[in-house]
């Protein structure tokens, strides 16, 4: 996110070595470069043209700090339908509504304007039911929703009436549990009139959407919720229950939408996993204390393992084998054990423990995990596989949103050179590179932070989506084709090196009217801005420029510099697409003379 307009302290100019009379203009080497579009990534379409500031959601703290806006259609919740997405945007004129995207800037489009005149239905979508798309909208009136049901174009846009209205609500249950299977969708809902939750399945015609299992039927006083569903055989299972250590189990037949009960010695009903046509699960089963369990359906469930009194909270399968994320405490945030199982006893064992934990995703039978190591606060990377080697994949700080296809993880993580931006990993350190720069320089693009919600990753029609941010179009919908290439990173930011337009390296060395010599801190500032510091991270000293001048006439790099200094120092300025090298120096005791080169680099991209 970024606001239009921002201030910057003034900059102290009075240092050790200063020519005090030579100010040059250096705010004017600020401008603004046209950005250089992302080549492995593609804005789909800039949804809000009106470029209106939206304001987050209200703030609970007390007092609330003042709000950021933010631009752009402000998209979030991408849903998978067919070979594209359904998600909720706001073009700046109908607030938010339901839109639907194949991946080109013709086939993105409003669906529907459900609440007509600006005010917006907040749309949900669910997911896909036989050939439709479900999608919870707010109704206009208090705490009132409405399901709705479209085929992907406009015109098929329909109202589904459910026996709760006008008291049907998403359920409260985050994140809005639902699973497809064949060709029903299977989705909670919570009548607001008898304070109910309600599992439905539909097959996306009002006729064929229907109430299956009211948790608290003929219960006075309804306290029980949902916990878990996930898909088994031809219908799903799930678990419900007052608290989570008292959930058990229920299997629905998707085909004739019958509910019935499953396994009554079991209770505390965790990390629901179908793997190799047993369901893994944890729970205490028969009185004993909590494990591991897995059951074919047709039989009590077999004991595993114990988990070291420990809680299964989150599960990813391979070929192989389970793997589980297994909370040690009793709260949420209690550190995590993470286990390995291959079905059998012998085969099950803690590979490492972590201080955090996030989604778990599986890449080449091996476990692949945003994680902070026991004592480190930073969330990194990591590949743990099944006899508990654990790899740190990048020193960079990683999203917790993590997609995974084919074996290759997509993600968002942080560099020094370019922000927070899109990258992608095959499980290997090597192979964990970044993919698209779409906000140039060292400004970041923050993938799947649609401003006021969160975008998440959709992959459908071999595209990836998510929301980023761009200095031209703000917050607005990308793709990146799953066979994309990564995208050039020729130059390496660090302490001392400054990376511009992606291809240039520029570092400073200094040497002091003492004798004292030393080499330039580069501070990033654009994507074809920068600034060095000698004595004092307070006092610029040096201001420096690679303007991409590539249309014609001027088929050229130019650098421009200038600088508030009088000690002696070699600018170098090397192109590492074709290891060109320009010296810019100064001598001691003389003002640095601005630096306007406008032939530096004649390495422009063939037309």
């Amino acid at each position: 996110m970024k606001l239009r307009e921002s201030s910057r302290d003034a900059i102290p100019l009075v240092r050790r070595g200063v020519a005090l009379g030579v100010l040059i203009s250096v705010l004017g080497l600020i401008g603004t470069a046209l950005p250089v579009a992302a080549r492995a990534a593609r804005l789909v379409r800039d949804i809000d043209l009106t470029r209106s500031p939206h304001l987050p959601p209200s703030c609970p703290l007390s007092p609330c700090p003042i709000p950021e806006p933010f631009f752009g259609s402000v998209l979030s919740r991408l849903t998978p339908f067919g070979d594209g997405v359904v998600f909720s945007a706001d073009d700046g004129v109908s607030g938010l509504e339901p839109w639907i995207s194949d991946g080109s800037e013709a086939g993105t489009y409003r669906l529907g304007d459900l609440i007509p005149g600006g005010g917006g239905s907040s749309p949900i979508p669910l997911g896909t039911a036989s050939t439709q798309t479900l999608l919870w909208a707010f109704s206009g009136v208090p705490s009132s929703w409405q399901l709705w049901s479209a085929s992907g174009d406009p015109a098929s846009v329909v109202s589904i009436p459910l026996p709760c209205d006008p008291f049907c609500a998403p359920s409260s249950f985050d994140p809005y549990p639902r699973i497809s299977v064949g060709s029903h969708l299977f989705f909670w809902i919570d009548d607001l009139s008898t304070q109910h939750t309600v599992l439905y399945r539909s097959d996306g015609s009002p006729l064929g959407t229907e109430p299956v299992h009211d948790l608290c039927l003929g219960a006075p006083e309804c306290t029980r919720s949902p916990r878990e569903m996930v898909p088994w055989h031809e219908g799903v299972v799930y678990s419900e229950g007052p608290t989570p250590s008292n959930a058990s189990l229920w299997a629905v037949d998707s085909p004739t939408g019958a509910a019935t009960p499953l396994f009554s010695p079991c209770r505390g009903t965790t990390a629901l996993t179908p793997w190799n046509d047993e369901l893994y699960f944890g729970a205490s089963c028969f009185d004993d204390p909590s494990g591991l369990y897995a059951t074919d359906g047709t039989a009590l469930p077999r004991r595993i393992h114990d988990l070291a009194g420990g809680t299964p909270v989150a599960s990813v399968t391979t070929s192989s084998g389970v793997f589980l994320a297994v909370r040690t405490g009793p709260s949420y945030s209690s550190a995590r054990t993470l286990w390995y199982t291959d079905g059998t006893t012998t085969g099950t064992r803690s590979v490492g423990q972590t201080d955090f934990v996030a989604a778990l995703n599986a890449v080449n039978e091996s476990l692949l995990v945003a994680a902070q190591a026991p004592g480190d606060p930073r969330v990194l990377l990591w590949r743990i596989d099944p006899d508990g080697t654990r790899t740190a994949l990048s020193s960079n700080q990683v999203r917790t949103e993590i997609a995974v296809h084919d074996d290759i993880a997509y993600f968002a993580a942080t560099d020094l050179s370019h922000g927070t931006e899109l990258w992608r990993s095959n499980g290997t350190p090597d192979g964990t590179v970044l993919l698209a720069d779409i906000y140039p320089g060292p400004r970041s693009s923050n993938p799947t932070d649609g401003g006021v919600g969160r975008s998440g990753f959709a992959i459908a029609g071999g595209d990836l989506f998510f929301a980023a941010d761009h200095p031209d179009y703000d917050i607005e919908l990308w793709a990146t084709p799953l066979d994309a290439e990564p995208e050039p990173n020729l130059c390496e930011a660090d302490n001392a090196t400054l990376c511009l337009q992606g291809q240039f390296r520029l570092t400073v060395d200094w040497t002091d009217h003492e004798g004292g010599m030393g080499t330039g801190t580069a501070v990033p500032l654009a994507n074809d801005t920068g600034a060095f510091w000698f004595f004092d991270e307070g006092n610029l000293e040096l201001m420096v420029k690679v303007i991409d001048a590539c249309d014609p006439p001027w088929n050229n790099y130019w650098v421009f510099a200038g600088g508030l200094t009088d000690v002696e120092l070699v600018l170098t300025v090397e192109d590492l697409a074709t290891q060109t090298v320009r010296r810019y120096p100064n001598t001691g005791g003389t003002p640095f003379l601005p630096v306007q080169d406008t032939m530096a680099f004649d390495s422009c991209p063939s037309p």
